[in-house]
């Protein structure tokens, strides 16, 4: 089993080389179905011209077999062989659009999973920041007027030094969570 880490820079990078490749791909098959249908048509103006010239000289197509026989031909070579490579052409495409939309669901994942540790980090710097709040309300709380025993300095340090602290904890148990639940 591979357990190399994936690189977001580097799925983004296949993704729109992918893209790129897709569409010139794309292009080169519409363009072979524009053949097609330029194949397709030039054969059908081709055999009414045969019957014109037969209507106007008075005699039927097969007075002119060998103009017949170049249309026969054409059909069975041209288009035949053009409609059998667009469908073996059109296979790649599939399997390039299955590609693309693998690199894409990849790259969601791995945007995903930087957004949980984000919010990982968010939710413990919450819980660290609420803590020396409420710590720094109590203490202020408990003062009488007159007196002070511990300096502002000290109560804003301890209130951050038990923030900070609490944040710690607190990351460490929501990571400990996260991978229980994985």
């Amino acid at each position: 089993m591979n357990t190399r880490k994936v690189d977001l820079k580097e799925l983004q990078q296949s993704l729109v080389n992918s893209l790129t490749i897709f569409s010139a791909y794309d292009n080169y098959i519409r363009r072979w179905e524009e053949q097609e249908n330029t194949i397709k048509t030039n054969l059908k103006n081709y055999e009414k011209r045969l019957g014109t010239i037969g209507d106007k000289m008075g005699s039927d197509r097969t007075d002119f077999k060998f103009m017949e026989n170049f249309s026969i031909f054409a059909t069975e070579k041209y288009v035949g062989q053009v409609e059998a490579d667009n469908r073996s052409l059109s296979g790649g495409l599939r399997l390039l659009e299955n590609a693309i939309q693998t690199i894409k669901g990849i790259s969601e994942i791995e945007r995903a999973k930087s957004d949980r540790a984000l919010n990982v980090t968010i939710a413990a710097a919450g819980v660290g920041i609420a803590t020396s709040g409420v710590a720094a309300s109590v203490y202020a709380g408990q003062i009488k007027p007159p007196q002070n025993p511990i300096d502002a300095k000290v109560v804003f340090g301890l209130s951050m030094g038990v923030g900070f602290v609490l944040s710690v904890l607190s990351a460490i148990v929501l990571i400990a969570i996260g991978k229980k639940w994985r």
